[in-house]
């Protein structure tokens, strides 16, 4: 005897949904969190990248601005880059001493 398209891929035939089974061999449903988990730190990444290109840019900015009103060269543009570089820096600290996802830190307490 065949088994059903739905049965032969893993379903359930009540609720059609995906069941995985564990070592114990105990049916448990996939954890819905785990995309939401994963969104949250592609998040946490792309907001280290955008502020540390930002706080660069703002910073490089004043410099040049700076530089071309007092007439006095590239000097505050240089030190306008290496200032955002240690904003930058200290934006990616305090978002990496602040924790991960909301969860995690619910989970540690």
């Amino acid at each position: 005897m065949t088994l059903p398209w739905w049965r032969r891929k893993g379903l359930d035939s009540r609720r059609r949904e995906r069941i995985f089974v564990n070592n114990e061999g105990n049916k448990r449903k996939p954890e819905r969190d785990s995309w939401r988990e994963t969104f949250q730190y592609i998040g946490l990444i792309s907001q280290v990248g955008l502020g540390m290109a930002a706080s660069i840019l703002i910073a490089f900015f004043i410099g040049f601005y700076l530089d071309r009103k007092l007439g006095i060269g590239p000097v505050l543009t240089i030190v306008g880059i290496f200032g955002g570089v240690g904003v930058g820096f200290w934006n990616t600290y305090r978002l990496i001493m602040r924790g991960g996802t909301k969860r995690d830190r619910r989970q540690a307490v």
